[in-house]
């Protein structure tokens, strides 16, 4: 292949270009054990440190592409659309996607309210304070989500009670309900409870296949978990107590057992849904 690609002949360039264009698609490409000691930049291996089963068919094309570049360095031609590619990969990162949209957030804020520096650097810490915790209780779950999925409770339960299918799913869609009602019991917050969960039971990596149905089930039991606890600790509670005029016992009375009554009877839909209509 190295010969073809040095010589100047159009028909050869094209036959390389063709057989690129096959391997690239190869779903079996990166298990090839000739490849297993080929050096591959850092953006792939940020690829392959997601999962598999987590990557779209083109981030997948999109490493074999990479793969093929460290066995061929040097020898694939830069095009005009693979600079661009390059380039609006580069702002599209995470990180920097999210640190300019904070930069433009901060010169909007100064604009339309005209704020000193100094009221600009207090509404920033302000900012930073509330959105920290909440980065840390979100990290901390997806690290409890990792240890989990490396503990291998995933096979246990598929193990225990022999659950098969989408008896493993239920057990699932049981366990994200479950840990989100926990969480918005013991910190008050809905949005913290489903995005901890959320990242636990993302670190587990369970694929579609292994619960029996979409994933989107995963998220609605989790979303109904976080409706379980409205007590003195959610704002929620208090909004509701003081519009409504009624004390706080009237309250945990009506309100946090209606929100109950909701999220079971959300539950039970969407555990009925996931076995009547999987969307596998």
């Amino acid at each position: 292949v190295r010969g073809a690609v040095r010589r100047d002949d159009p028909g050869a360039a094209e036959a390389i270009r063709t057989a690129f264009g096959r391997m690239v698609a190869d779903p079996q490409l990166r298990y090839d054990p000739a490849l297993a000691a080929v050096p591959v930049p850092e953006a792939a291996r940020r690829l392959a440190q997601r999962g598999w089963n987590n990557l779209t068919a083109k981030e997948i094309q999109r490493y074999h592409w990479m793969l093929l570049e460290g066995v061929f360095p040097g020898q694939t031609k830069r095009t005009a659309r693979r600079f661009v590619a390059d380039i609006t990969s580069l702002l599209g990162d995470p990180n920097l996607a999210l640190l300019l949209s904070a930069a433009i957030a901060m010169m909007t804020l100064v604009h339309q309210r005209r704020l000193p520096l100094k009221q600009l650097a207090k509404t920033t810490e302000t900012a930073l304070m509330s959105g920290g915790v909440i980065i840390l209780i979100t990290a901390g779950g997806g690290a409890f989500g990792a240890m989990l999925r490396i503990s291998g409770i995933k096979e246990y339960v598929e193990s225990s009670a022999h659950l098969q299918g989408s008896d493993v799913g239920m057990a699932v869609l049981l366990m994200a309900f479950g840990v989100a009602a926990v969480m918005k019991v013991a910190q008050g917050s809905s949005t913290v409870s489903m995005i901890t969960t959320s990242s636990m039971v993302a670190a587990m990596s369970l694929s579609p296949e292994a619960l029996g149905f979409h994933a989107v089930y995963v998220a609605l039991a989790i979303g109904c978990g976080s409706l379980v606890g409205s007590w003195m600790n959610d704002s929620g509670f208090w909004i509701f107590a003081r519009m409504s005029g009624f004390t706080e016992a009237e309250t945990l009375k009506l309100w946090t057992t209606l929100l109950i009554v909701i999220a079971v009877a959300g539950l039970l839909v969407t555990m009925t849904l996931a076995w009547l209509l999987p969307l596998g």
